[in-house]
């Protein structure tokens, strides 16, 4: 296995580095070599900065705040949301009081081409028109690796949330559907970024919106 570290430039020219590192397998146990490597070196990296990894507070709290929107007697798990922190795309731009901090869009829409598509016109879109670094996670599988970081670590990104509307996987009167649940750990992560202090702002994309971006990326 080998790796090469490879500082990039933007195709647009905006001088926002990024730093891609790509890993080259060369037997069959390489995938699983990987995960060690990282694994080893998430702890090791947690002794020299005295940091505990295997200890997610922050994880705990989003998990927290998913179970009592659960809980609750709300039919739509995003309107659990604060109205303070809610936007649209057309009007959303990044808060004045964090300049240069990078933008995490945290998708939770439906997986498949025409998403991953339109989360990649909406990061363009923000690296031209603003300047900033966009990175793009996918929920809600991101919050037990960089949903730590996200709350706990150091206050130097603002985040989008973004949702859409979604059939329901699950009809069963005594269970929970799958996109309520999906819908209930937005909400909750949203909650425990709000809790913590994290510029936070939800994007919840209608139907006309998403053609919008859809056709602009065709």
């Amino acid at each position: 296995m080998a790796g090469e570290f490879v500082l990039r430039q933007d195709q647009n020219s905006i001088s926002i580095p990024s730093l891609e590192f790509t890993l080259t397998f060369d037997s069959e146990l390489g995938l699983a070599e990987s995960f060690f490597l990282w694994e080893m070196v998430t702890s090791i990296l947690g002794i020299f900065l005295n940091v505990n990894p295997f200890d997610e507070p922050d994880v705990t709290l989003a998990k927290t705040k998913c179970s009592r929107c659960l809980e609750s007697s709300e039919k739509n798990m995003l309107d659990l949301i604060p109205s303070s922190h809610k936007s649209t795309w057309s009007t959303w731009t990044p808060q004045k009081n964090a300049p240069g901090a990078a933008v995490i869009v945290l998708d939770y829409l439906a997986q498949n081409d025409k998403s991953h598509s339109m989360c990649e016109v909406i990061c363009q879109t923000i690296e031209q028109n603003f300047g900033r670094r966009c990175i793009r996670q996918m929920g809600p599988r991101y919050l037990h690796s960089t949903g730590q970081l996200f709350k706990g670590g150091v206050d130097q990104a603002e985040f989008i949330l973004l949702t859409q509307d979604q059939p329901e996987l699950l009809h069963s009167p005594s269970s929970i559907g799958f996109t309520r649940l999906k819908h209930a750990q937005a909400s909750g992560d949203v909650l425990a970024m709000i809790e913590k202090g994290r510029r936070v702002t939800h994007i919840h994309l209608d139907p006309k919106t998403l053609d919008e971006l859809f056709q602009h990326q065709s």
